[in-house]
């Protein structure tokens, strides 16, 4: 399989908790081509139960660890 990528983006504000301070939000990325972005239910804490079919669809994917979960931080606010 091609090792998944991992990186994080910085999220200054949201309209649904404009008070919130920023934060960032870890993501894996693998492939080539348009993204197919991934959104998990709560897994997101170190299961990865997509990588095997991420693998044989040679696609790129985009998989965000939802906050609190993964490499993603906990927001007090929520």
């Amino acid at each position: 399989m091609t090792k998944l990528a991992c990186q994080k983006v910085a999220i200054d504000s949201s309209p649904l908790l404009p008070r919130t301070r920023p934060i960032e939000v870890h993501y894996r990325e693998v492939g080539r081509g348009a993204p197919i972005v991934i959104l998990h239910g709560g897994w997101g804490y170190g299961f990865y139960p997509y990588d095997d079919a991420i693998a044989k669809l040679e696609r790129r994917f985009v998989i965000p660890d939802r906050t609190g979960y993964g490499g993603s931080p906990h927001i007090e606010e929520l």
